[in-house]
């Protein structure tokens, strides 16, 4: 009998096209973070890897994957439509506690179509100037919208790594819009 994972991580993969070892990776560390159990996070993986086909494991670790945006403040919202001058867009009247996926999804292109450029945080090694952050070799593949939840994944990475807090550190970048 087939064991169904009825959860998803907090994860974006419309960024990453990479390697299975690393994609499967990543997956195994959000997943554990969002208190997955690792049998959960074991089922998922080989029923990706089943077939040996990347398409099939891409899709398969996709399934199991959404991006949880968080709530714009309204004055966001106003200064997006504002700016693309869409003063009678159904979501400046809507109230955003209302809103589903559709509408994040939609508010979303909107900031894209803008050219809204992100403040984010990141995770370099200790390196790693300002500098330098944004020329390094290997860019980071992960970003935290507070330096909090940064913080919290540093002391994590340190832990799984067996890692100093010393050998890693945040910076803050800005995110241009894809």
């Amino acid at each position: 009998m087939k064991t169904e994972i009825n959860k998803t991580i907090n994860l974006d993969i419309g960024e990453y096209r990479t390697n299975v070892d690393t994609f499967s990776a990543l997956f195994r560390h959000v997943a554990t973070r969002e208190g997955w159990s690792s049998q959960e996070i074991d089922i998922v993986i080989e029923e990706a890897l089943r077939l040996n086909d990347y398409d099939h494991f891409f899709e398969t670790l996709a399934s199991y994957c959404e991006v949880k945006m968080r709530k714009p403040k309204p004055t966001e919202v106003e200064r997006i439509l504002k700016q693309l001058s869409l003063y009678t867009h159904y979501l400046a009247t809507k109230e955003i506690s209302k809103w589903d996926s559709y509408d994040y999804s939609n508010f979303s292109s909107l900031n894209r179509k803008a050219g809204v450029s992100k403040k984010v945080f990141a995770i370099f090694t200790s390196d790693v100037t300002n500098e330098d952050k944004y020329i390094v070799t290997t860019a980071p593949t992960f970003f935290f919208d507070t330096e909090e939840e940064a913080q919290e994944e540093l002391v994590l990475i340190c832990e799984e790594r067996k890692l100093k807090l010393s050998d890693l550190r945040i910076h803050t970048l800005w995110k241009l819009p894809k």
